[in-house]
């Protein structure tokens, strides 16, 4: 949804990709998508704490935090490039 609205926003000359200004989008969809990493990390959380005894013979930990590095660094990546 966010990557669309950036399109939009771009068409019309009120998304300056890098510009963290609060009158161009890019400030806006940064802190949804902020919001929406971060919650997807703690559901993440949530997930592995619930099931933690079920998957323990198939030692989930390092594929959970794979997932969870995958996440937090790609968002991250983009904000600082």
């Amino acid at each position: 949804v966010t990557a669309i609205i950036a399109i939009l926003l771009d068409k019309y000359g009120l998304y300056n990709d890098g510009n963290y200004d609060y009158r161009t989008g890019f400030l806006y969809l940064s802190l949804i998508n902020n919001f929406s990493v971060s919650l997807s990390l703690y559901c993440l959380a949530l997930f592995y704490m619930a099931t933690e005894e079920r998957l323990k013979p198939f030692s989930p930990f390092y594929k959970f935090l794979t997932v969870k590095a995958i996440l937090f660094f790609s968002f991250w990546q983009s904000c600082l490039f």
